[in-house]
């Protein structure tokens, strides 16, 4: 999962180290927003703002999504979602 994610997720566990030990017995690892990653957001985030968006500063949404780009074959992610995480790939 992106770290976003994990930073959004962490304020459901008691501590880190509870959080980390369910990502460890699920199986989710968690990985750095890449420039790459970084670079798709902005251009989403400029195409919002040029639709009519109002928000003038990106959104974590254009962030994660942007970490969701096709991953290789045997690459799993996870996202959040309104009912817990689910697992993608």
């Amino acid at each position: 999962m992106c770290d976003l994610v994990y930073a959004e997720i962490c304020g459901h566990f008691a501590g880190q180290g509870e959080c980390d030990q369910f990502l460890a017995d699920t199986e989710i690892r968690v990985e750095s927003l890449t420039r790459e990653a970084s670079f798709l957001a902005s251009l989403a985030w400029r195409a919002y703002r040029r639709r009519g968006g109002r928000r003038v500063r990106i959104l974590p949404d254009f962030i994660i999504g942007a970490m969701l780009k096709p991953r290789p074959p045997n690459s799993s992610l996870a996202t959040s979602t309104s009912t817990g995480l689910r697992s993608r790939g």
